[in-house]
């Protein structure tokens, strides 16, 4: 199985949010940082992501909320069967 990546765009948003609770992302901001991480909360407002890294560089599980406004695009994979 192949993967394919998929991208929301910071207009798409609000309508398709609800597709990114509980997996991995990375989110794109205006300035140009980027975040990648597993979407633990979002709402109208906010995304909230928690940093997937190696256990003995994370024990604290950082997360970042991320307001929307400040988002250019999220980036998430998809499986595709062929």
């Amino acid at each position: 199985m192949g993967k394919r990546n998929t991208r929301i765009f910071h207009h798409q948003l609000p309508s398709r949010i609800h597709e990114l609770a509980g997996i991995e992302v990375h989110v794109i901001l205006r300035d140009g940082t980027t975040y990648f991480g597993k979407v633990i909360d979002t709402n109208a407002e906010i995304i909230k992501i928690q940093d997937i890294n190696a256990r003995w560089t994370n024990i604290k599980k950082h997360t970042h909320k991320i307001h929307l406004n400040d988002v250019r695009e999220v980036i998430f994979d998809i499986e595709a069967e062929y």
